[in-house]
């Protein structure tokens, strides 16, 4: 049905090769990391960038079965929240046959470059381009703290909450599931709990978040055991192009084209990874294939996109135990602020107090994103700078937000500071007063 959107599976010969090893371009990530090129790809297993109107999708799909989907209203962007639809189980799917016996093999990889043979079957159903092929563990959670298998009923998506410095830098994180709970074994998860460090298979996605190909039951033994699963990690190549500013001359010497700038004279082009990027020549790469483009689809089309699931992972019902074991792994907003609260001095605290108490202009998500991070970890500074915040700062927004964490800190500070912060008339004063009250009765 999709094959005039998407195209018709080529039949040239595919080869995939392995240029080298960028571990030590990615020192965080625990194993290998292998750069490969899939040539003459089929296209099989493939992410879409879809829009209609002013919806937007990423889907990964198999052949026109879509296996995930994340969708909006905006733009997508790795720090866009949005919401995620599971669609047609891989293993429901009887051509998809091929990644759960590349799975099964995956049992015998003694080391990163025997998995990287054994994956080199999957490799050629993925369109032409250039990947990097990572050994390494993954969360078995979803990001928000909840079991990866477990399909929430209401959700607003997986939350690609911070700034985009640190949400990209979060790199392949968790999971999600792209075979349906049918797919459970008791008896599998108990061998797999008796043989740890198994390898999964997985794809990423955005925003910290991988497609679990294979290893559904590995996954599972790994959450209930309170470890993280060893995967195997598929990390297609992103294209970020940062435009130079033209000077007059330049403007004046010949007229100026967005192919005139894509030629790569009058831009700075950088592959990424998860996140991570790198000047193409210093990968050995002197071609770089064009960037994944959102394709304009009809509204009937995109509906039809999204209605495409398997009822049994709504319907499913999930031994207590197992959905509780997601709750000693953290979680991706955890993850976040850890890294950005490393990064908070006394120094930077005392530069956003002084901007605030200057009444200068700045970017009050850039603060709001700092107190967050502080307030997640119980930072003892964070209390200090909510006070400063709520009691100097003008942008209401932004004072409320701050207002509503320090609200839940049962303090005696806390209380003393409503007490005498918000005894002032005013609409403002009774309308933060009113949010405490409801946030302490347990009313809002």
């Amino acid at each position: 049905m999709f094959d005039k959107i998407f195209g018709k599976h080529h039949k040239k010969e595919t080869k995939v090769k392995i240029i080298g090893n960028l571990k030590k371009k990615f020192p965080q990530w625990q194993g290998p990391v292998f750069l490969i090129e899939v040539e003459s790809g089929k296209n099989i297993l493939r992410t879409e960038l879809l829009k209609n109107h002013k919806k937007h999708m990423l889907a990964l799909m198999f052949e026109d079965v879509p296996l995930v989907k994340l969708h909006g209203d905006d733009k997508f962007c790795c720090t866009c929240k949005k919401k995620i639809s599971l669609g047609y189980g891989l293993d429901r799917i009887k051509s998809a046959a091929l990644v759960q016996q590349v799975g099964i093999r995956l049992n015998e990889a003694k080391s990163s470059e025997d998995a990287l043979s054994e994956i080199i079957p999957v490799l050629e159903i993925l369109p032409s381009g250039y990947y990097a092929v990572a050994d390494m563990k993954l969360s078995p959670t979803d990001g928000e703290g909840n079991f990866f298998w477990k399909q929430q009923k209401i959700t607003g998506g997986y939350r690609y909450c911070g700034d985009v410095e640190y949400i990209n830098k979060l790199g392949p994180s968790y999971i999600i599931p792209t075979q349906s709970p049918i797919s459970y074994n008791p008896h599998t998860v108990e061998y797999y709990r008796s043989t740890p460090g198994l390898r999964a298979l997985s794809y990423f996605l955005k925003g910290g978040l991988c497609a679990l190909l294979d290893g559904h039951n590995k996954a599972t033994a790994a959450s209930v055991s309170g470890i993280y699963l060893n995967s195997i990690v598929i990390i297609p190549a992103g294209i970020n192009i940062y435009y130079e500013t033209l000077t007059n001359e330049q403007m004046s010497m010949e007229p100026v084209t967005r192919e005139l700038i894509l030629r790569g004279r009058k831009a700075n082009v950088f592959i990424d990874f998860a996140g991570y990027e790198f000047e193409p020549e210093k990968l050995g790469i002197s071609l770089l294939k064009p960037a994944l483009e959102e394709i304009n689809i009809t509204e009937r089309l995109f509906d039809n996109l999204l209605s495409i699931t398997d009822e049994t992972f709504s319907i499913f019902e999930w031994d207590k135990k197992i959905l509780e074991s997601a709750s000693g792994f953290s979680t991706a907003a955890e993850t976040i602020a850890t890294a950005v609260s490393n990064n908070i001095s006394r120094k930077m605290i005392d530069r956003i107090n002084s901007i605030i108490d200057k009444d200068k202009i700045f970017d009050p998500d850039q603060i709001l994103h700092i107190a967050e991070s502080m307030y997640i970890i119980k930072s003892p500074k964070f209390i200090d700078l909510a006070f400063h915040i709520c009691l100097k700062e003008k942008h209401y927004g932004l004072k409320e937000h701050i207002f509503k964490m320090l609200s839940h800190i049962k303090d005696e500070r806390v209380q003393f500071f409503f007490t005498e912060a918000l005894s002032a008339s005013g609409n403002e004063a009774s309308r933060l007063l009113s949010c405490a009250k409801k946030l302490w009765t347990g009313h809002e």
